[in-house]
């Protein structure tokens, strides 16, 4: 029988509420508002760690989203274009957002085959 932890419900719903949380902490302290994306790292890093790369990944385009709409799209305008310091910005997130996830999934993977070896 599967651990609470374990199941896919619980991982992915970390996946989910965490990066609202973090869009919530970062809109209310004023310092983090500049720059989003280390508080935003750390969630997806949480993620990997509590649920694998499945719900990392999800995790990581959750907080994109966020980050784009909130914090590098001025307020009230739906218009993307000539915004290439705003993508440039997007796209490292997520690549480094997409490797620390790697990692930390990677290191889950062994622990648990660790374990279950023991």
């Amino acid at each position: 029988m599967k651990r609470m932890s374990e199941t896919l419900l619980l991982r992915y719903g970390v996946a989910i509420v965490l990066p609202a949380v973090a869009a919530f902490v970062v809109h209310l302290r004023s310092p983090l508002t500049e720059t989003p994306f280390f508080v935003f790292l750390g969630v997806i890093v949480l993620s990997a760690a509590n649920g694998g790369l499945a719900p990392a990944f999800v995790s990581t385009a959750l907080s994109s989203l966020l980050i784009r709409l909130i914090f590098i799209q001025p307020a009230g305008t739906l218009h993307y274009g000539g915004d290439l310091e705003g993508m440039e910005q997007m796209i490292g997130f997520v690549l480094v957002a997409i490797l620390a996830s790697s990692f930390v999934a990677g290191l889950r993977r062994e622990r648990e085959h660790l374990r279950d070896s023991e």
